[in-house]
């Protein structure tokens, strides 16, 4: 990808270390500048994580906008050529004429990930909640030890979020580290400097009000998400996660701190508060 071509965008691109997404990378690099980085890896890139002890993750995901079903069988061609297999994945109803998705070549696993009116026509995944990570991205410039470097696009924190909650409240029991993650977002997301002394007013307060530094991640993600809530995608978001409150309220406590962060994301999707200036 040329870097050029992204001067003067909002954000300068993201810096990460590490040598099994570099690996991941580089076995699609004719293809990155039309793929989206998301899932874990991207979980991790923004999150600023890099130790596996902290969030391990084993698939490197990867979005595409599909405009038809050969641009599918280019990326898999190229992945089979260099040694990868397919990997079936489980499923009782599955049609005849899907095309894999999922390829592993030793320890690097990759994920091919489809969004587009094409995409369910050839493949069993219905990710529409994917279009987001083409609406709005970011660059990251993922390095190896050797310095080698390569670039792509990689989904936005709030963009990333709406996709966990979408993941978590299809598969319940099976996708718990989608809500580890989102609870990992609210407690961290967001610059110390911004922070401390944050104040917030909701609509029916007469005047704006101090916010615990404990809580202040979760209101400066709600200020994002709270910017998107009439598009359609993050309408359902928002009836998906009054359900996963439920969930958490019958299998846990709504005392608990991540009940009350995500409470917290819910009003800002109910759009309770005064937009920032």
């Amino acid at each position: 990808m040329n870097l050029q071509k992204f001067i003067g965008r909002k954000h300068l691109p993201i810096d990460y270390q590490n040598d099994r997404l570099y690996k991941a990378c580089k076995a699609l690099e004719p293809f990155l500048d039309q793929l989206v980085l998301v899932g874990g890896w991207a979980f991790r890139v923004q999150m600023d994580i890099f130790r596996d002890a902290e969030r391990y993750t084993s698939d490197a995901d990867f979005a595409i906008q599909l405009a038809s079903k050969e641009v599918f069988e280019e990326i898999s061609n190229h992945l089979l050529y260099q040694g990868f297999q397919c990997v079936q994945l489980p499923n009782k109803m599955k049609r005849l004429d899907i095309l894999p998705y999922s390829f592993i070549n030793n320890e690097t696993r990759i994920e091919i990930l489809p969004f587009g009116k094409y995409a369910q026509e050839i493949i069993d995944l219905d990710l529409r909640e994917y279009r987001l990570a083409f609406d709005e991205n970011e660059i990251i410039i993922v390095r190896n030890t050797e310095d080698d470097t390569l670039s792509l696009k990689i989904v936005t924190i709030p963009s990333l979020v709406i996709m966990k909650i979408f993941s978590f409240s299809d598969k319940w029991s099976e996708r718990l580290k989608d809500l580890n993650d989102i609870s990992y977002i609210t407690i961290n997301y967001g610059k110390d400097e911004d922070k401390y002394g944050l104040t917030v007013k909701k609509k029916e307060w007469l005047e704006e009000r101090y916010i615990d530094y404990e809580f202040a991640s979760t209101h400066l993600l709600g200020r994002k998400v709270q910017s998107k809530i009439h598009d359609s995608i993050f309408l359902e978001a928002k009836d998906r996660l009054v359900k996963i409150l439920d969930w958490i309220r019958n299998a846990y406590s709504e005392e608990s701190e991540r009940y009350k962060r995500l409470e917290i994301l819910l009003e800002y999707f109910q759009d309770r508060y005064e937009p920032s200036l």
